[in-house]
């Protein structure tokens, strides 16, 4: 499991490159602004965890937008049999 790392944006733009050294080891650097979250440094394997996260997303369908058969289809179906 990953660890964070929250640093300040300044900081952050200042240190770049010891922030990607810190991203390996910590997994996620938080970038704040203000104390505010503005944005995330991933690590090469976060970032790979993140992409396999984005492939398994699932489309919403309004069923008003289904074909007229893929509805009939849906109220057929009898659950628990």
């Amino acid at each position: 499991m990953s660890q964070t790392l929250a640093v300040k944006s300044t900081d952050f733009s200042r240190q770049f490159a010891r922030f990607t050294s810190e991203a390996i080891s910590k997994g996620v650097i938080e970038v704040e602004n203000h104390n505010r979250l503005v944005g995330a440094f991933l690590s090469p394997t976060e970032y790979e965890n993140y992409q396999r996260l984005k492939m398994r997303e699932r489309q919403v369908s309004l069923v008003s937008e289904l074909p007229e058969d893929y509805k009939a289809m849906l109220l057929d179906i009898k659950y628990g049999e």
